[in-house]
């Protein structure tokens, strides 16, 4: 946060314009592809053992809902509890995709948790414009890709100007 607030500043400080664009992951942890999260563990050279530990971890997963005395179940093959021991891991591994790619020098990711702001900065407000619908164009491709989708009620942009 505290990087955030020094880039905001210091864009005001030097007159540039400005715009933050807070995106939220509609039900981010429950969306979490697996086969993403495994296949981008093995391309990053995680060890076997620890792929191997974490696909026993999810497989076989089911919800069982009791009524009455009806009991229906239902497995599921994809997400994880946010406040599971691997759920914030598991996320880190799909938001680290986003987070490592090259950005223009002008455009800024920041993630907290399953929340992201991109700052984009320019000296006039058309370049800023352009560049942030390439900065969306780009994150929108990573959701697509991660089978996650953008909440575009809790997603705002707010502008800054000189």
């Amino acid at each position: 946060m505290n990087r955030l607030m020094e880039l905001i500043l210091k864009n005001k400080s030097e007159a540039k314009y400005t715009i933050l664009i807070s995106i939220d992951i509609k039900v981010a942890f429950n969306s979490l592809w697996w086969p993403s999260i495994l296949q981008t563990l093995s391309k990053d050279g995680c060890p076997t053992e620890l792929i191997n530990t974490i696909t026993d971890y999810l497989d076989n997963r089911n919800i069982e809902f009791n009524y009455g005395n009806a009991t229906i179940k239902h497995q599921i093959q994809k997400g994880c509890p946010q406040g599971s021991c691997l759920g914030q891991f598991l996320w880190s591994v799909i938001a680290n995709k986003i987070l490592n790619q090259a950005w223009d020098h002008a455009t800024n990711l920041q993630a907290f948790a399953d929340d992201f702001i991109l700052t984009i900065t320019s000296d006039n407000r058309k370049d800023m414009e352009k560049k942030a619908e390439q900065a969306l164009q780009k994150f929108m491709n990573w959701a697509i890709n991660a089978k996650l989708q953008i909440s575009e009620q809790k997603t705002q942009a707010s502008k800054g100007n000189q």
